[in-house]
């Protein structure tokens, strides 16, 4: 289902590289992905300090609830090949995995450090190092384009999923994380719901839980999310300052068809 990002031939796995017809060769690093962006991936993607950050508060099972309910959703959908666009350390892509050992799932992200973990914890997921705008993925293959909060390449996602296929988007729901908000700013803002109008929806499913995050858990999740750098040094002491803190956790599932 890969293609060559340079001729746009098929891929095809050897034991150690992709090649396609015109000799074009692509090797499977050690931790089990292939990188098949054309431009530098030295700096792209998220920095270490989020990605690590991510991983910390992950492994704890905070988001477990979410991981949970997309495994369940995706095995009533009974897809033959799922697409992580944007799967940054592979923890929902790994999951749904081993929940779904006879679907092919491919993982796609810029990060070169998110994809070396998510790789080494795997044999079943095809992880490739690319932009989630420029898949190089045959179109119209996938049954599922998955996408927890990635950024939105309508067009990319509408191509990877075939006529009757599907397209789940995992958002903030409105007051995912307002406690964390209301310690970092005066007047905390609740999230808005987007809702992508050139796709039919065919379900919309909300997911609510209320998490305790002692100090060190409650740092990695400020790290890995948009107000780490959008914080003042004055915020953020005063969240450094603080034991443990009960947090409201909000997500919205929305699956779409074209």
């Amino acid at each position: 289902m890969l293609v060559c990002p340079v001729c746009h031939h098929d891929l095809h796995k050897q034991e150690h590289r992709y090649t396609c017809k015109n000799h074009h060769m692509y090797d499977i690093a050690k931790e089990g992905y292939v990188n098949l962006y054309l431009k530098s991936a030295k700096t792209s993607g998220d920095e270490l300090a989020m990605v690590q950050a991510r991983r910390l508060f992950l492994s704890k099972g905070y988001y477990t609830i979410l991981q949970q309910k997309l495994i369940n959703i995706i095995k009533d959908l009974h897809p033959r090949m799922i697409v992580d666009a944007g799967c940054g350390e592979g923890y929902y892509t790994n999951a749904i995995a081993q929940a779904l050992p006879d679907t092919t799932i491919y993982g796609v992200d810029l990060s070169k450090r998110a994809l070396k973990y998510a790789a080494k914890r795997t044999k079943y997921v095809e992880y490739v190092l690319s932009s989630i705008f420029h898949m190089p993925i045959k179109a119209h293959q996938a049954d599922i384009l998955l996408n927890v909060f990635a950024p939105f390449a309508y067009e990319e996602y509408t191509r990877m999923i075939h006529d009757k296929g599907y397209l789940i988007c995992v958002e903030p729901g409105t007051n995912h994380l307002m406690q964390l908000k209301q310690v970092l700013y005066e007047t905390p803002y609740q999230n808005e719901e987007t809702m992508h109008e050139q796709l039919s929806v065919i379900d919309r499913i909300y997911v609510k839980d209320q998490i305790t995050c002692p100090n060190h858990d409650l740092q990695a999740l400020f790290m890995m999310t948009p107000y780490y750098h959008k914080t003042s040094k004055e915020a953020s002491l005063r969240l450094e300052s603080i034991e443990v803190l009960d947090i409201d956790i909000e997500f919205v599932i929305t699956i779409y068809q074209k």
